[in-house]
């Protein structure tokens, strides 16, 4: 099976613009400084900030309705973009007048406006690539009412009319021919900046991501893939459950191209097989982000397809955990696919993908048919660059692992599964909430904790680690599924939420016990089956 994947969107967000951007905010800074608009804290100093700022709503809804951004109904993303270009505008002036009131100049030049012609200019620029009489035309249209407005009912002279005049023109001009410069395109296959701008704005204002898709689609590559799922089956040949793995990965972010995999993926499952489907996190990164719904859908068909395949029986052994320096394995070893999670003591976050092809080497030479391994993501790292020395230790750690024994293998094992969507409300856990998953091999007791989000808090994993514990389960493991649908959906520092930021951490181990009780009370006899498609 193939997927495009986008390889290269990071590089082209990493393209630096500080530089050109910096050195044109300085510049816009220095006009500011010469000339100001005289605010006065009277009925007229408010007349002549609200009535200028009403002229400029009217541009600014026209550019948004000549997209399809109003028939989104979208009305607190648009209110917040014309906010925007308001509270501009009066910054601005307020700046200015401190100038004023401090002697650095003189004047009633009224650039705060000009200011939002820069805005208004901006948005006819990108969202609606309009030519430069077309994009002036429009945006100099409230400044030269605003102009009228001020000479006939605020008595400004003509020399101030005729400045403020020539100030909003000439920074609209230089917001142009600086936006024609820095569209000029990049590298990857000719991607202008405005052109990335674009597709971020449409998406932010209608949450369509089609347009910032299409832009990956262009620069993306594709890759081969595949899918690994383990079904549980009761001994009435029903299934319980069901862990899925793509080779895909599920970003970049919001809900753009793969970051929509978790939710599409086992909502899809878990209507046709009517059971309770996860989806884990395998060794790669956001090189393997599906572009698009279109290529997430494709991914969906094939596990569907996939899913009705003929399976191999899997008959389980035992479950063992090895560690060596800060790396932690638990596995679970059957007698032809291992199932493998890794966890890292100070923070995991997206190992290399070449660790998929190195074990599976290494399985298959140990005499097994395939192996899982999944990335537990289980605790945010502060950094982290993996080198070859990390994959190395990985497959020389698991591959001892996998010289266990394959004996007493158990054809049927006790399955119980559990889930709750209640803390999916929160903005560090997404939409398939938490999971419980609990399976007993003789008299041994593994149960694997599975949260639909981000990564996870630094302490959290080990607290939920002992709790369960406590209850008796020998072997645990707690794993994140890497979904980005909740990342990068506010700005700022906390745009990337891992479960715990916000989700107090004892709610989360309430769930979580409340749910290990009901996993176990359900718990009956099942095997286990291993399918796998390309």
């Amino acid at each position: 099976m193939e997927a495009r994947a986008s390889r290269y969107y990071r590089r082209l967000f990493s393209s630096s613009i500080r530089f050109p951007a910096t050195l044109y905010l300085l510049v816009i800074i220095t006009l500011l400084a010469v000339s100001c608009l005289d605010l006065r804290l009277t009925l007229n100093y408010i007349l002549s900030i609200l009535a200028p700022l009403t002229l400029f709503t009217f541009p600014a809804v026209l550019a948004l309705n000549a997209t399809y951004v109003l028939k989104g109904n979208k009305v607190r993303r648009i209110c917040t973009l014309i906010g925007l270009i308001f509270f501009t505008s009066s910054i601005a002036d307020m700046v200015l007048t401190v100038f004023r009131t401090l002697g650095f100049t003189s004047g009633k030049y009224g650039l705060g406006y000009g200011v939002s012609t820069v805005v208004l200019m901006l948005l006819f620029c990108t969202l609606l690539e309009w030519n430069f009489v077309k994009s002036m035309t429009l945006a100099m249209t409230p400044v030269i009412l605003s102009a009228i407005y001020f000479y006939f009912a605020m008595n400004y002279s003509i020399k101030a009319i005729m400045l403020f005049l020539f100030s909003s023109t000439l920074l609209g001009i230089a917001t142009y021919f600086f936006s024609l410069w820095l569209n000029r395109g990049t590298s990857i296959s000719d991607v202008k900046p405005l052109e990335l701008f674009k597709g971020f704005a449409y998406n932010w204002l209608t949450n369509d991501p089609s347009v910032f898709e299409e832009i990956l689609h262009r620069i993306g590559t594709r890759v081969d893939g595949w899918i690994k799922a383990v079904r549980v089956v009761d001994e009435r040949d029903n299934t319980v459950s069901c862990i899925i793995q793509t080779s895909f990965h599920t970003g970049p972010f919001r809900n753009i191209g793969g970051s929509m995999l978790p939710k599409v993926l086992v909502e899809r499952v878990e209507r046709e097989l009517k059971c309770i489907a996860v989806l884990v996190h395998g060794p790669g990164g956001h090189e393997r982000d599906p572009v698009s719904r279109r290529e997430v859908e494709r991914i969906v068909e094939k596990t569907i397809k996939t899913l009705s395949d003929s399976p191999t029986l899997l008959k389980v052994s035992y479950f063992k955990h090895c560690s060596k320096q800060d790396y932690e394995i638990l596995q679970i070893l059957t007698d032809k696919v291992p199932i493998i999670t890794i966890s890292i003591k100070n923070g995991i976050d997206d190992l290399p993908y070449e660790l998929n092809h190195r074990l599976l080497e290494v399985a298959r030479k140990k005499g097994y048919q395939d192996i899982m391994v999944i990335e537990a993501h289980n605790r945010k790292p502060h950094a982290f660059n993996y080198t070859q020395g990390d994959i190395d230790t990985l497959t020389e750690i698991i591959g001892k692992a996998l010289d266990g024994r394959r004996e007493k293998l158990a054809e049927w094992v006790e399955v119980g599964v559990a889930r709750s969507r209640r803390l999916a409300k929160n903005d560090d856990i997404c939409e398939n909430g938490v999971t419980v998953i609990l399976m007993r091999v003789g008299e041994e007791l593994l149960s694997i904790i599975v949260v639909d989000g981000n990564n996870m808090k630094p302490g959290l994993r080990e607290k939920i680690i002992g709790l369960l514990r406590k209850l008796g389960v020998k072997h645990v493991e707690v794993l994140t599924t890497d979904n980005h649908a909740k990342t990068a959906v506010k700005p700022g520092e906390k745009s990337y939420l891992a479960v715990g930021d916000v989700t107090p951490e004892e709610d989360i181990l309430n769930e979580v016990e409340s749910l290990f009780r009901e996993a176990y009370s359900n718990m009956s006899k099942c095997r286990p089956l291993y399918i796998i498609g390309e």
